[in-house]
């Protein structure tokens, strides 16, 4: 039920008072057609009603990759219809585009053309920093409730916070090798059910690795996001990798995710 995911991911971030981003796929909200529009929106309004705020993931998550480049700027701008009204009605601002997939141009003219076109309509391009395969734990939880097998879903949790804290840990270890310090992080993860019961663990772990919960706009004030996305293919990248290109960089010991969670997810 879309509504009670909602209210538990927004319980937790409620508790934790954490300034999160919600990024949309608009046509998720015509999924069920007209009947359910209504009550779709009312679930961006509760997002924003609880501190968060939206921003723009193309409306049916296209793949810059996959389609036409003009029908992908098509995307974004249709993607931003509801999302930049709901905003409006509070004096807020749409500002932030992430890219589907982290995938931002296969070629150096696309790359090119879409940086001009996000700048051109006023976006701030969200970065993720802290990248990780958390949908694929989500996928495997979501298989092991429909069957409600409690003991694999707790088994699933235990082993994403751990998996987590092995992202944290790499991402941190990149940084360091790239700019010399400890930068301020963005952490992509998704709503699902996995989230809306581990919510507060994962919090616990950034909590307990020395992290404070800061806005967007305070995390790209680093100096360390003013370094150009150099990469250039069709890889969805963590901009830890695009911004490490040409260095001597160990990305060894990258994250594993147990052969089991593969299995459930169908993720192989």
């Amino acid at each position: 039920d879309v509504q009670l995911l909602t209210g538990r991911i927004l319980e937790q971030i409620r508790k934790i008072d954490a300034p999160v981003v919600g990024f949309v796929n608009e046509a998720k909200l015509h999924e069920k057609g007209p009947a359910e529009l209504a009550a779709r929106t009312a679930l961006l309004e509760q997002w924003l009603d609880a501190g968060a705020e939206l921003g723009n993931h193309t409306y049916s998550h296209a793949d810059i990759n996959v389609v036409d480049f003009d029908a992908y700027k098509q995307d974004i701008l249709r993607g931003a219809e509801v999302t930049r009204r709901l905003l409006s009605e509070r004096n807020q601002t749409l500002r932030y585009f992430r890219h589907p997939y982290l995938r931002t141009g296969n070629d150096e003219q696309t790359k090119t053309a879409l940086e001009q076109f996000l700048r051109e309509h006023e976006y701030v391009v969200a970065p993720v920093t802290i990248d990780n395969d958390e949908w694929i734990f989500a996928a495997a939880y979501d298989v092991a409730a429909g069957r409600e097998d409690e003991a694999t879903m707790r088994r699933i949790g235990k082993d994403y916070i751990a998996y987590m804290e092995h992202a944290f840990e790499f991402s941190e270890r990149l940084a360091r090798q790239s700019f010399g310090r400890d930068i301020k992080h963005v952490l992509l993860v998704h709503v699902n059910m996995l989230n809306a019961e581990y919510f507060d663990e994962l919090m616990d772990v950034m909590k307990n690795r020395g992290y404070k919960i800061v806005p967007l706009s305070e995390a790209l004030a680093d100096p360390a996001y003013e370094r150009p996305n150099q990469y250039v293919g069709p890889e969805g990248l963590s901009w830890l990798f695009r911004w490490s290109i040409g260095m001597d960089i160990d990305a060894s010991n990258v994250p594993p995710i147990p052969t089991y969670i593969r299995k459930l997810s169908g993720v192989e």
